[in-house]
């Protein structure tokens, strides 16, 4: 049986089930470690996205990076396309 992808499945599927995660007593969070695996991305690309102020909304506890599964979804969905009109009649 394949698995499906955490950001296709249910809100409250998307925490992945890694054992001794930082957010692991912080349900309905993800760590940076664990949003980076989910989106294929470096986690420096997360920390770029930050200070670019294009990446989804974070909370810093200390050390501690955290993202709260519902703003990541809100983010996810502000960055949908919509599909592009075709021009009718030209070649």
């Amino acid at each position: 049986m394949g698995q499906s992808t955490p950001l296709q499945s249910h809100p409250s599927e998307l925490t992945p089930h890694l054992s001794q995660s930082p957010s692991e007593g912080f349900p309905g969070y993800l760590s940076k470690k664990q949003l980076a695996t989910h989106l294929h991305k470096a986690e420096r690309t997360l920390d770029r996205w930050h200070v670019l102020r294009i990446g989804p909304p974070r909370i810093t506890v200390g050390r501690m990076i955290l993202y709260r599964i519902e703003a990541i979804e809100s983010w996810l969905r502000s960055r949908e396309d919509r599909p592009c009109r075709t021009a009718r009649g030209r070649r």
